[in-house]
């Protein structure tokens, strides 16, 4: 019955108490220097056992600074970890020591307890008081509270006053969450020992993928720091990623970043010297990466390896030990792994959970691309409650015996991590948090889990066949084997467009066009047939060539879809669609799919190809012509023609009579592969300036490789024919874009209000030239093709 008497006075003192902590806002403030926290400062880890994220408890970390000969004073620090915290939760957190034996086993609020205690701290609206065992205020102590605004954590400061006070090292503590509205509990944790060994941490992995994916000089900058990218719709890019990383010291993975086609862009837009100190310091992990598909079918399979390899170290990077692969699969070949420790891979995994598995004496992690999802991003108060409540059973489980590892990252052009305010929080969030370690190379190396499962090796199987396609047949010229390859892993991307299944079956058809051209190039002759469609649209296409010049023609408009040099052994691509360098660049709703190659309605799919599909064409030696009407008489001399095309040893001349058309456009791509060196925009040029005559303009584009002893010039020339009665009074005129006429806007970021030139819009290396005449004319345009000097 006294007992029952003093629970009451109690609970009546407590609430009275409580009113006063409300209105009085005595606690101390601003003098106390909080201590960095690491994981040896971690005691305990509580489950997820809340309905309320702010008041739901789950890390508590202590810090001791003991008396000493300049200070009879003692101080400890604590730290309460919440799965979320706002600044005005209303919730109290009461903190009960047991410093000693006997006290009080039970609280008027919460009953019998698991500790007996002394004292307690009461914390409400950001205010903090020590009471003792009858809620009386207890003397003696200073505390000073503090919650940073952007952390779901509170600093608790207790300094002792007095000698005779004292908080022993082995002090129990047992932590209360109570709801102010109805004085319920809505968190507890277990008995905790000041003193306690520290907890393992929770290992994470930060990865990241299609980090620099890009083929044109808008994407390149605003892949970097766009205006209005990425999924909030602000300024987005790799660089807030890269930026607020290294200040926070955090490494990250990024998966895709070291491929011929980013390191090109980076060196392009002038990022490379960003990237490289951060490599050399081990902040970035950039893990190999080889192109995957029709490798197979090559004669010499170690050809796109030791292409890879010279442009990494061309371009100033090292290799690594780690190999990313996007889609792993048993029939893989081999030979990659042979030099390689750890492979990276994707998983369709809706968790933040890597899984790890051996295959033969190599492990293969598996990144979950569920962490790419809205619940696992970031926002402006740091990391998402899904992602921490699974960091927090990851850690639960890492120290009863069963060792996990959380990815965190994603698909960063769906990620918040490239938006510069949300990744200054969530990484400073991640470095402030003592239970979370972000694994390094060596701690990645080091990865193992006895148990993992193996992959039995399986026979090799064709990676076409994985992907839906046929055999692709062997390729004996390393160029052609590379440009298929690029187009390839372009037409294959990590996280293809939904209209991705369409998307290959129209443009698929392009790649019987390399096996024509290895044929010519390693017997060069006449040829002027038409074997296959290589277009798309049902029809066979035709290819015109002479020992110098390989032409596929597209039968139904008279487009030049390719156009290839042979220049003594070497082989020099002159034109290609814009869609083998880049695809996807327009809006995949818009695209009409019955129209093979022009799914995309690009202007580059094809040279001085016609809208209106000619009714009849025929090809002889060295020449194709197309006519609208079809005749009984195919003979060239006796019939006017709509279009001509023909071979002069190393030119072509294009006529065009009585010609509708006055905006033609020539698409180069002079040598693709050329991009891969250091300094390789400067290699292409324009090497004459437009020639002021009435009727004849010229123009030419050249370039010129020291490193692949690459001296390529292709001179366009246009002029009205003589007969045209228009000639003295309508010019002829051409003009040129080209990937570089935006080099100039990679000193600054991206001004969306800016307008930008077409060459903003051109797969690298691409330029266009465009035939323009205000009046419809008969014409000749004129393409030259020769090694310079």
């Amino acid at each position: 019955m006294k007992l029952m008497k003093i629970f009451s006075r109690t609970l009546l003192l407590f609430f009275s108490y409580l009113a006063v902590i409300i209105s009085s806002g005595c606690t101390t403030r601003g003098i106390t220097q909080f201590p960095h926290w690491q994981n040896q400062h971690l005691r305990y880890i509580d489950p997820l056992d809340s309905t309320d994220p702010n008041s739901d408890l789950i890390a508590v970390e202590t810090q001791f600074v003991k008396p000493s000969l300049f200070t009879s004073q003692q101080q400890l620090f604590l730290r309460l970890d919440f799965l979320s915290r706002s600044v005005d939760t209303s919730d109290s957190i009461l903190i009960f020591f047991d410093t000693a034996p006997g006290g009080l086993n039970q609280h008027p609020l919460l009953g019998k307890m698991d500790i007996s205690w002394e004292f307690y701290l009461v914390i409400h609206s950001n205010q903090i008081y020590i009471l003792d065992q009858y809620a009386q205020p207890l003397t003696g102590f200073q505390t000073v509270i503090f919650q940073q605004a952007d952390q779901d954590y509170i600093e608790i400061s207790i300094r002792t006053l007095k000698e005779n006070i004292y908080i022993p090292d082995n002090t129990l503590i047992q932590i209360y969450s109570i709801a102010t509205t109805n004085q319920s509990v809505l968190d507890k944790s277990d008995p905790i020992c000041l003193s306690s060994l520290p907890l393992a941490p929770v290992k994470v992995m930060m990865a990241f993928w299609n980090t620099y994916q890009v083929t044109t000089p808008l994407q390149a900058l605003r892949r970097w720091d766009g205006a209005h990218t990425g999924p909030l719709g602000r300024r987005h890019g790799l660089s807030n990623l890269l930026h607020t990383a290294q200040a926070q010291g955090i490494p990250i993975i990024l998966l895709d970043l070291k491929t011929p086609i980013s390191l090109s862009a980076l060196d392009f837009s002038s990022k490379l010297e960003t990237l490289l100190p951060l490599a050399s310091e081990n902040l970035i992990i950039l893990p190999d990466n080889i192109p995957l598909y029709g490798i197979d079918n090559l004669t010499d399979t170690k050809v796109t390896e030791n292409f890879y390899e010279n442009v990494i170290q061309d371009f100033g990077f090292s290799k690594s030990p780690f190999l990313f692969i996007p889609k792993f699969t048993p029939s893989f070949h081999n030979g990659y792994l042979q030099n390689h420790s750890f492979l990276f891979t994707l998983s369709n995994d809706l968790h933040s959970y890597v899984h790890s598995r051996k295959y033969g004496d190599k492990w293969i992690l598996e990144i979950p691309d569920g962490i790419a999802s809205a619940q696992y991003q970031p926002d402006e108060n740091g990391l998402s409650i899904a992602l921490k409540k699974e960091l927090v059973e990851a850690i639960i489980a890492e120290n009863r015996g069963n060792p996990q590892l959380i990815a965190i990252g994603g698909d960063l052009p769906r990620s918040t991590w490239g938006d510069s305010q949300i990744a200054h929080t969530a990484f400073a969030e991640l470095s402030q948090t003592p239970w979370v370690h972000i694994e390094n190379p060596q701690d990645v190396l080091t990865w193992r889990i006895p148990s993992s499962p193996n992959i039995p090796n399986e026979i090799i199987v064709s990676n076409e066949n994985q992907i839906g396609l046929n055999p692709l047949p062997p390729l004996k010229t390393p160029r052609l084997a590379f440009i298929r390859e690029s187009f390839l892993k372009t037409l294959f991307p990590i996280n293809p467009p939904p209209t991705y299944s369409e998307l290959r079956k129209s443009i698929a058809a392009i790649f019987p066009a390399y096996p024509f051209v290895d044929d010519w190039f390693r017997q060069p002759r006449s040829i002027s047939e038409c074997p296959v469609d290589i277009s798309g649209d049902g029809q066979a296409d035709c290819i015109l060539a002479n020992s110098h010049l390989f032409l596929w023609i597209d039968s139904s408009n008279g487009g030049i879809i390719f156009l290839f040099y042979r220049a003594g052994e070497q082989l020099h691509q002159v034109i290609s669609p814009g869609f083998t360098l880049a695809s996807g660049l327009t809006d995949p709703s818009q695209w009409d799919f019955s129209q093979g190659i022009y799914a995309e309605k690009r202007v580059d799919t094809a040279a001085l190809h016609d809208k209106s599909p000619y009714s009849d064409f025929g090809i002889g030696k060295g020449t194709m012509w197309f006519n609208y009407q079809i005749r009984q008489s195919v003979n060239i001399n006796n019939q006017i023609d709509d279009k001509i095309i023909r071979l002069r040893n190393n030119q072509i001349e294009v006529v065009y009579r009585d010609s509708a058309r006055s905006n033609l456009i020539i698409p180069l791509n002079l040598d693709p592969w050329g991009r891969f060196e250091v300094d390789w925009a400067d290699n292409y040029k324009i090497c004459t300036e437009n020639n002021s005559a009435a009727t004849v303009n010229n123009l030419c584009w050249s370039y010129h490789s020291s490193k692949t002893n690459a001296d390529l010039s292709v001179q366009v020339s246009a002029q009205a024919l003589p007969n045209d009665a228009k000639v003295s009074t309508h010019p002829i005129i051409l003009s040129i874009d080209t990937f570089k006429d935006t080099i100039n806007r990679f000193s600054h970021t991206e001004d969306p209000n800016q307008d930008k030139p077409i060459g903003n819009f051109l797969p690298f290396p691409m330029s266009l030239i465009r035939v323009l005449s205000p009046n419809p004319v008969s014409l000749l345009i004129t393409i030259t093709v020769s090694i310079n000097g």
